[in-house]
């Protein structure tokens, strides 16, 4: 963590942004996976960023999805994949 200098404790394992410049999604991926999903999403939605989060729930993995991902790709793919659809309780 580049605040601390510890490591990440959160539950976010991996964040993808989509968008048309490799850097520039790049940059954005590292900078929410090091505040984690609830900071990293309010991100995302305050930039409008498509992202995809890979999210620890206990035993089992979740992929949690921003507006902007939703409307990009559409509900069939979230629906067929499994992907949650971003809430606040999405988060937990």
């Amino acid at each position: 963590n580049p605040r601390d200098g510890k490591p990440i404790t959160h539950d976010l394992v991996s964040v993808s942004v989509f968008h048309p410049s490799n850097a520039w999604a790049d940059a954005w991926a590292t900078a929410l996976l090091v505040v984690g999903t609830e900071e990293g999403m309010a991100l995302a939605l305050e930039h409008d960023l498509n992202v995809l989060l890979l999210v620890r729930d206990g035993d089992r993995w979740r992929s949690i999805a921003s507006p902007a991902f939703k409307d990009y790709f559409g509900d069939t793919l979230l629906e067929e994949l499994g992907i949650d659809a971003w809430t606040p309780a999405a988060a937990q």
